[in-house]
């Protein structure tokens, strides 16, 4: 077994205004390699920034918090769990009200509150 963190990021693409989420041992590296064009999904969106990171202390917890932050879809729950502003990196600029009410369904395995981390995870934000 390694003592290598593994970190769950958020990049953002202000001009496609879009979230692309994913991990890594090395996000600074990672970051360099998305802007490059080198990962297929976001080759040609960019450019982007890193706008969240956390640290986990196993891949298995930085699988489970990548999937849990994708199932929110960009939700309420997301701007939770990162603690990103979500007027910041608004789609169109506004939300309807039923994105608003969506609300945020915490994932059983996890009880998130505000401002807190998913455990064995250290929040990191540039």
């Amino acid at each position: 077994m390694t003592n290598q963190a593994y970190w769950v990021y958020v990049l953002w693409s202000p001009s496609q205004r879009c979230f692309y989420i994913g991990i890594s041992e090395d996000p600074d590296l990672r970051l360099t390699q998305h802007n490059a064009g080198a990962s297929k999904w976001t080759k040609g969106k960019g450019p982007w920034q890193m706008i969240w990171r956390q640290a986990t202390a196993s891949l298995t917890a930085a699988r489970n918090l990548e999937n849990l932050l994708k199932r929110q879809k960009g939700g309420a729950g997301f701007f939770q769990l990162t603690g990103l502003v979500r007027e910041n990196y608004s789609r169109t600029g506004s939300y309807s009200r039923s994105e608003r009410d969506r609300g945020f369904k915490s994932h059983p395995r996890y009880q998130f509150q505000p401002g807190t981390s998913v455990p064995g995870c250290i929040i990191f934000q540039p």
